[in-house]
């Protein structure tokens, strides 16, 4: 055994468990859903299907299709600092209103 090396088979069975997208929901946030005045800034969705408590949200950079698009949506994305689960009911805080729109991809359905 060599630290730092996978076998084979737990390495596929890993790159499986990241690819499975099953359990994956979308949501997109428009600049104009985010509401508040001043910090913090909030955004309410609803989703698809119930979400477990501790769900792992990231970008879905997959419909991005320009460098300048991909910049303005990490960027976005990099103004949230929390969310919060409730069932389908997914609320963001955000540090300041994004000014693009964020595609994200929520991992962990109840």
């Amino acid at each position: 055994y060599e630290k730092g090396i996978l076998d084979e088979d737990v390495a596929q069975n890993l790159l499986e468990m990241i690819n499975n997208r099953d359990d994956v929901v979308g949501v997109v946030i428009a600049p104009a859903d985010w509401v508040g005045s001043s910090f913090p800034y909030t955004c309410t969705k609803t989703v698809s299907s119930e979400l477990v408590d501790h769900p792992l949200a990231s970008l879905d950079s997959e419909d991005l299709t320009t460098v300048n698009g991909i910049k303005a949506a990490r960027k976005a994305f990099a103004l949230i600092y929390d969310f919060e689960v409730n069932g389908t009911t997914v609320t963001f805080k955000a540090l300041s209103k994004p000014q693009a729109s964020i595609p994200l991809m929520i991992k962990g359905l109840a």
